[in-house]
């Protein structure tokens, strides 16, 4: 498992799937409530833009099993939560919605029972 929270990258080895999966939901709850805290960066070049929140990515959480594709989510600023699949071609499993939601895809994805 690999997780992007800002500038600091971990870097976790889990025993068993669901035991992933539970991981990447504690690390998902510590996400969101950097999210709420983030400010949003303004891009200073040229022309100056303010980023939409739905749009700044604040974390990446990434599992990665052997013979099997690359899974996670992005914490978004705006508090939503994305699942996608793929390690270099990211596809999104649903819309971006709450964690809940989107570890029950991950976890229909893999046919794990999603943790509560």
């Amino acid at each position: 498992m690999i997780a992007r929270l800002g500038s600091s990258v971990r870097r976790e080895v889990c025993a068993s799937e669901s035991s992933a999966l539970a991981r990447l939901a504690e690390l998902g709850e510590e996400a969101l409530a950097a999210a709420r805290s983030a400010r949003t960066p303004l891009l200073v070049g040229r022309l100056t833009r303010a980023i939409d929140r739905s749009q700044l990515v604040v974390a990446r959480i990434e599992l990665r099993r052997p013979g099997c594709e690359a899974c996670g989510i992005d914490v978004r600023a705006d508090g939503t939560v994305l699942p996608f699949v793929g390690r270099w071609r990211r596809r999104a499993l649903t819309s971006p919605g709450t964690l809940a939601a989107a570890l029950a895809a991950l976890a229909e994805r893999a046919g794990l029972d999603a943790p509560h």
